[in-house]
């Protein structure tokens, strides 16, 4: 990382008065020397705190605006990527009609126990059913109320039996074009997949260890005997793989980082045969990939340049990436399609650069091979994020005719328009036109948001060629009109993917029957390096830093056409399109073809992949971002490993917001400290019944035993305004003085207490549990009273607070109520864990409880230790004339920054 880069540009979050993230604020600098400019993504609440309004840095409207009714169901979006959504929910929360930017329009309907029994959608009734069982059911499948069948475009499905944890154990798909397949599953007690049969007749069978974690796995063939896919796995005490023992005799292991996870080296090897995988990665001190060497490669030379295996990366202070290295065989196709062998004689090196606007759209990207240099621009619509490939000099592009108004695009390069069906999915996408005769194309169906079927279709003057795809579960069911039917099964290992390729008939010459291919991956989860049961090499692939396929070489060409999983565990279609579930990506323009389905889940930016950092994060089902770079992903929408910064960081941001909001009154107590105290230990020794015994928490016993007064009063009275309350009410009455006498020391002490620690944004763990003590010493001092209220006043004294030179007398300390509530409360709070307690004082009612809430917060981050951070510098947002805020402190470190930025 150059320092100088990153210096002076944190990331900042302006909350407003309820806590609500109002403005984010990141500061930009590319590279070294360069003046840092601040992109403010600005976001408006209504009255009740309503999020109705986004903008990042670069529009000058909102980029997704909001409507909600009443009751803060949304009802109306409109957003400039993905266009104007309308939704109509019942009265009781459920969806009933909703039309898209495109005019869709679908409509639920539900049975009396408000489950989807139909769905009708641009006026086809029974577009998609759902049935249900009723209570007369077979009672021995554990059908009685469960969905026993869906019809929608792609088929039917049947469920014919439910385990007690209502986990399908048997479905039968029925394709429209009648095929039918049933898929079995069998699993634990606890919900754990153990076995599957599926369509094809093969076995899976799956071992998992005391902890849990995935231990063997076997496979068997339909009519053929048992084989081991993994025997064995270990794994670190934070859940991280460290070795795998496959069946073909090769072991992978994993080195971590002991400061904080991050993957180090990965290498496979059998016995002592050289290693067939080896990489190893460097970080900066954000947690950014800077370099990965590949230990396995053998060192190259030609035209004058060394080629060695290793790749760098290098990032702008917001973390996206500018500049990649590395090596490649032949310059990259400029037209999409599956990659082929390379020549490696022609390896040479390569460096990228990559440049941004401030909505985070990649509009550059420079190329630079000896002998193969190109620039590709990206033409970025001036009122939404979408863009197109665009050359310097063309007229600039016609967005109405390239994108339809839900943000679908119509071609991905000139010639191949693409179709997309009501649910802005993919429907097909022409690969080429004939003069006369059908067109050669792709087809695909989808069943509840996932694809389940794909065709392709080759035409010439003579011969139609069709090769037909179908997705059941686990298993992929491959057919060409030549006569080949080949069952694809993925066996899932944890990490990486072992496939068998299982001929039924038409098994082509020059590659395996029944071939086990055991694949290698990347922290990405990309399949870097396929082997086969032998632990004899089948092809190796790398990628530049979008996906695209930098070398690839093959021990055969059949064997080739036969890789079918590669950038970060996806799918690559015939079309060169990458399918990841909800939408598809195109690498060579490093960006997806569709707007995301999810909304803003990911940013304001609905194309931009990964953030823009496709060495840091993965993408497992097209709708957000994931953290990779650190730990190692296993692909096909599996988690990747490692630690989930996103898991917490919402928590931790509510903290944040809450000590902030703290930190305000905490000048109240200052003036208790002497000039030349130790800040920290006065605030070390302070404890609860030491503030109850001083003036300070005496005040605020007596204060808040006469609010409660007054509110046990007012309850009384309003006993006589509403008789069917009247117990209710006068059996609360005599307890409000207690409560205002619990509350009131309480949140005067964690005031004091916060004022001690006022140069932390978040209470550390300490001040948590001194806090939460407090609730079982604070007790001691008043909850002898829930039994004899009337006894309370009397033991305080009545001259308690007679100014602020007054000190409690020791005799006034009511020491029989205090030794009595030991015994009556404090016995029972200290039998709870913190955060009950917490919880116990958030259902106290009174002004008390917003901090109780907040402080739940606190408590829930306490004990992670990323949630002891710095200060967040105050920014505002100044009227636009005005000049940009400047960031007032040093950058912080990734986590710290996670922190803060998990709000935006």
């Amino acid at each position: 990382m150059n320092a100088s880069v990153h210096y002076l540009t944190p990331a900042m979050s302006v909350f407003g008065p309820r806590g609500e993230a109002v403005r984010q604020v990141d500061y930009l600098r590319k590279v070294a020397g360069e003046e840092v400019r601040a992109l403010i993504n600005r976001l408006q609440y209504d009255v009740v705190g309503h999020l109705v309004a986004q903008q990042d840095p670069r529009l000058p409207t909102p980029n997704t605006t909001t409507v909600f009714k009443l009751d803060g169901t949304a009802v109306k979006s409109q957003n400039v990527d993905g266009g104007e959504d309308t939704l109509l929910p019942g009265l009781g929360g459920e969806l009933l009609q909703h039309w898209d930017a495109n005019g869709n329009h679908r409509a639920m309907s539900y049975d009396p126990q408000m489950r989807l029994s139909s769905v009708t959608e641009n006026g086809v009734t029974g577009f998609e059913s759902f049935s249900y069982d009723s209570v007369s059911a077979d009672p021995t499948h554990n059908l009685r109320g469960q969905m026993t069948a869906l019809s929608d475009p792609a088929g039917t499905v049947q469920f014919n039996s439910f385990n007690m944890r209502g986990q399908s154990t048997e479905e039968i798909r029925t394709f429209k074009d009648g095929k039918i397949f049933t898929d079995r599953q069998r699993f634990s007690a606890i919900g754990v997949l153990l076995q599957t049969t599926d369509a094809g007749g093969h076995l899976q069978l799956s071992a998992f260890d005391v902890a849990g974690q995935l231990a063997q796995v076997q496979l068997q063939l339909s009519g053929q005997s048992v084989q081991s896919i993994l025997n064995g796995a270990d794994y670190n005490a934070a859940g991280q793989i460290t070795e795998q023992h496959l069946g073909n005799g090769v072991t992978s292991h994993w080195h971590y980082r002991e400061a904080d996870g991050r993957l180090l080296r990965q290498y496979a090897q059998k016995a002592s045969e050289p290693a067939v995988q080896d990489f190893e990665y460097a970080y900066d001190a954000a947690g950014n990939i800077t370099r990965i060497v590949d230990l396995t490669y053998a060192r190259t030379f030609f035209r004058n340049q060394r080629v060695d295996g290793e790749r760098t990366f290098g990032y702008d202070s917001v973390y996206r990436l500018i500049r990649a290295t590395g090596y490649s065989d032949a310059p990259p196709a400029d037209n999409p399609g599956r990659p082929q062998p390379t020549d490696p004689n022609d390896r040479r090196n390569y460096v990228e650069s990559f440049e941004y606007d401030d909505g985070n759209n990649l509009k550059k990207l420079t190329h630079v091979r000896d002998g193969n240099t190109y620039t590709r621009e990206i033409f970025i619509d001036p009122a939404s994020n979408r863009g197109v490939r665009w050359k310097a000099g063309d007229p600039a592009p016609d967005f109405s005719t390239l994108f339809d108004r839900a943000g679908n695009q119509l071609a991905p390069q000139p010639g191949q328009p693409m179709d997309w069906n009501s649910r802005n999915q993919l429907k097909s996408l022409i690969l080429m036109e004939h003069a006369s005769g059908p067109p050669d194309q792709e087809l695909y169906h989808y069943s509840q948001g996932e694809r389940v079927y794909k065709r392709h279709e080759t035409h010439t003057g003579t011969v139609n060629h069709v090769a037909e795809v179908h997705y059941v579960g686990s298993l992929e069911i491959r057919t060409r009109s030549s006569g080949e039917e080949l069952h694809r099964i993925t066996v899932a290992t944890g990490i990486g993917e072992v496939t068998c390729l299982h001929w039924v008939t038409g098994k082509p010459p020059g590659i395996d029957a029944d071939r086990l291919c055991y694949s290698h991956s990347d922290h990405l989860g990309s399949s870097v390096t396929e082997i086969d049961q032998r632990a004899q090499v089948i092809s190796r692939e790398s990628y530049y830093a979008f996906g695209a396929t930098s070398s690839m070489a093959a021990r055969s060409q059949i064997e080739a056409d036969y890789k079918f999983t590669r950038y970060s565990g996806k799918e690559m279609d015939v079309t060169g399109l990458y399918y990841y579930g909800a939408r598809y990506y195109a690498p060579w323009l490093c960006r997806w073809v569709s707007a995301d389905p999810s909304g803003d889940a990911d940013g304001t930016n609905r194309y931009a992949f990964v953030g823009n950092n496709p060495i840091f994060y993965v993408d497992d089902t097209g709708n957000a971002k994931d953290e990779a770079g650190a730990s190692g992903s296993t692909g096909n929408g599996k988690k990747t490993i490692g630690y989930k910064l996103n898991r917490w960081a919402g928590a931790v941001k509510k903290a944040q917001t809450a000590a902030e909001q703290m930190k305000n009154i905490a000048s109240d107590f200052e003036k208790m400290i002497p000039e030349d105290a130790d800040i920290e230990q006065v605030r070390k020794d302070l404890k609860p019944m030491k503030y109850i015994r001083s003036k300070y928490g005496r005040t605020a016993i007596r204060k808040g035993l006469g609010a409660g007064g007054v509110l046990g009063t007012a309850l009384a009275g309003l006993a006589a305004a509403i008789p069917p309350a009247a117990p209710f009410l006068l059996g609360a009455a005599p307890l409000m003085p207690l409560v205002g006498a619990f509350v009131v020391p309480t949140i005067g002490y964690n005031h004091m207490k916060k004022g001690l620690n006022r140069a932390d944004m978040l209470l550390r763990a300490e001040a948590v549990n001194d806090t939460v003590g407090l609730f079982g010493e604070v007790a001691g001092a008043v909850g002898d009273a829930l039994s004899a209220a009337a006894e309370l006043p009397d033991q305080l004294d009545p001259e308690a607070d007679k100014g602020p030179e007054t000190e409690m007398k020791p005799e006034a300390a009511p020491a029989t109520y205090e030794a009595r509530m030991q015994e009556l409360f404090f016995e029972q709070m200290t039998t709870l864990t913190p955060l009950q307690q917490v919880e116990i004082g958030k259902s106290i009612p009174g002004e008390g409880a917003p901090y109780f809430e907040a402080l739940s917060q606190v408590l829930k981050a306490a004990n992670d230790p990323s949630s002891s951070t710095l200060p967040t510098p105050e920014v505002s947002d100044p009227p636009q004339e005005n000049p940009t805020p400047l960031p007032m402190v040093h950058k912080r470190q990734l986590a710290r920054r996670k922190l803060v930025m998990s709000g935006l």
